[in-house]
């Protein structure tokens, strides 16, 4: 299923994550068989099976730190996130939310070492509502044997210096382009340093993130709500789109809005800006 996701924070409950190892196809008709059960026998659905009981637990314990332990540092990091960052959001969830049942709905091989699970898993609100959610879970067995999320599927980065605004302006720059195992993402930065507040969207128009792809194909990812930044404030939004994979040449932002005292939006808003382009 093709996805589209606009966000400010990457932090999801589960993240449905994946990466992407290399394997030799080249075999010998002699050895193709012990090489086929070997790749089939590298990551064993008991092992994940132990590995979903492990993640899922955890959240039905309220163990932020034993959740975190499944999730892959290097991932967090490509998302210009931490662990300390993903465990104040499951504290936060976990604190209005328990989560009670969980079972594996399927599970697919992506490679000898990587599997996609779907699984469902119920959860009771503070005020006794119930829901079921159902999930995909990316698990990858590393070299040291040890099963990890990669989170979001992020396997790459590129950084990009993020330079000072000068006083009385605003700034949207590019702080990192992100490769997930099927996606793209480009996280943003965001200050005013202007005398008058900034919108990225306004009233019903929404702001846009507009990537293009060395391929020459552009994807327009819109936001879902209105972004206010008063004076003096900083952000930082990330947008992803599953629908390529190819690098990153160009990144835009549309939908910028200068403001009066008023509220209103100043004469030649909306604005678009092209904050990338090699």
């Amino acid at each position: 299923m093709k996805k589209i996701i606009t966000k400010a924070l990457v932090a999801l409950l589960l993240g449905s994550s994946l990466t992407i190892v290399g394997c030799n196809s080249m075999q010998s008709a002699s050895t193709s068989g012990k090489i086929a059960e070997e790749k089939q026998s590298s990551f064993t659905e008991k092992e994940v099976q132990k590995a979903v009981d492990g993640i899922y637990k955890a959240l039905i314990n309220k163990n932020s730190d034993e959740y975190i332990n499944y999730i892959n540092s290097a991932s967090l990091k490509h998302l210009g996130s931490s662990g300390e960052e993903i465990k104040k959001t499951i504290d936060t969830y976990l604190k209005s939310n328990d989560v009670k049942e969980y079972k594996i709905l399927s599970t697919e091989d992506f490679n000898e070492n990587t599997k996609i699970v779907n699984t469902r898993y119920v959860e009771i609100s503070k005020e006794g509502t119930k829901l079921e959610h159902e999930d995909m879970l990316f698990l990858q067995k590393n070299f040291q044997n040890k099963v990890e999320i990669i989170y979001n599927g992020a396997i790459s980065s590129e950084n990009f210096q993020v330079s000072e605004t000068p006083e009385g302006q605003y700034k949207f720059r590019l702080e990192k382009t992100i490769g997930l195992f099927d996606g793209i993402g480009a996280m943003l930065a965001v200050e005013n340093k202007a005398n008058y507040k900034v919108s990225l969207g306004y009233g019903n128009i929404f702001g846009n993130v507009i990537l293009t792809t060395e391929d020459g194909e552009t994807y327009t990812l819109p936001f879902d709500e209105v972004k206010l930044y008063s004076p003096n404030t900083k952000d930082k939004i990330s947008s992803f789109t599953y629908e390529t994979t190819d690098k990153i040449s160009k990144v835009e932002i549309q939908g910028v809005f200068e403001l009066n005292e008023n509220g209103t939006p100043k004469e030649g808003s909306p604005k678009t800006y092209v904050i990338f382009e090699r």
